[in-house]
């Protein structure tokens, strides 16, 4: 089943790049619909953006997408947790050029979206069934291969190369949409102190703080808390997968291998998808949310 909110639910928090306050609303859509961002901070020949793969506009620190010179930048948090749980038609309100971060992760988006109950749209959901494998690579060594699977499964290895010499990471999930809220949703987006330094002076990451990213100095994680997961810096680039994924407006059934991956090679693996569509047929299934509604 495809499903949409029975209610709408909103949150609020800063733009991670902008800094700005920012407030989202997550609105109830019929079938057919797919994911819609509206920015509802202009004027309504321009708010309405489709949450397509050819609407991506930029992928190089985030996924951005535009339609008629209007953007909308960190779109992947909101949409992994849209797509895990199962919702396909919805309408995406925000006052602003981006997704407030919140903590860093999808967790509080997962929690309005269990907050607002999930009201059935349709009696099955469009799946990409992979029935063929697909490698794609990028010039300086990063690679995701997809191969044919009974599940969506995602593998992430995240080599740091001893920078700092912090750990390189491993994540495995067999079932992303039965274990996406317990195992993905709450691990946050990443950084080195180093890096962020360099942003902040060029003006960019305003919004970034502890508050709502993990940041490593000299080798030490600078949180107060901590790590949510050992692995929390791979579970997020699968929480990335999942969130730019949901770009492509089906359900996945596949297995995918990860090797350093970012959004920039989340967009091409989208494309050799889309080029290749002897790789995979759609197929329509039942399916029903990891959590009761």
């Amino acid at each position: 089943m495809g499903y949409t909110l029975k209610s709408s639910v909103h949150c609020s928090g800063v733009g991670v790049h902008s800094g700005q306050p920012l407030t989202l609303r997550l609105c109830p859509a019929l079938k057919g619909t797919g994911y819609v961002f509206e920015r509802v901070d202009l004027e309504e020949s321009k708010r309405f953006i489709p949450a397509t793969f050819q609407n991506i506009t930029n992928s190089k620190f985030n996924t951005q997408i535009g339609f008629k010179d209007v953007v909308i930048s960190t779109v992947e948090h909101v949409l992994a947790a849209l797509t895990a749980c199962h919702i396909t038609d919805m309408i995406i309100q925000i006052d602003g050029p981006e997704m407030p971060v919140m903590d860093g992760s999808s967790g509080s988006f997962v929690k309005i979206i269990q907050e607002g109950g999930l009201a059935q749209v349709s009696d099955t959901r469009s799946f990409l069934v992979l029935d063929k494998e697909l490698f794609v690579e990028t010039s300086y060594g990063s690679s995701i291969q997809l191969m044919p699977a009974s599940y969506f499964s995602i593998q992430v290895v995240q080599d740091f190369k001893g920078r700092e010499g912090v750990q390189n990471q491993f994540f495995k999930i067999e079932d992303v949409y039965c274990s996406f809220a317990e195992q993905i949703a709450r691990a946050r987006t990443f950084g080195f102190y180093q890096d962020a330094e360099k942003m902040w002076a060029a003006g960019l990451s305003k919004g970034a703080s502890l508050e709502n990213t993990v940041v490593v100095k000299e080798g030490v994680v600078m949180n107060e808390k901590g790590l949510r997961f050992d692995n929390e810096c791979a579970r997020h680039k699968a929480l990335d997968i999942i969130g730019d994924f949901a770009l492509l407006g089906y359900g996945l059934q596949l297995a995918c291998h990860a090797q350093n991956p970012g959004h920039e090679l989340n967009a091409m693996v989208m494309k050799a998808l889309l080029e290749n569509p002897g790789h995979w047929h759609i197929e329509e299934k039942l399916v029903k949310p990891s959590f009761e509604i």
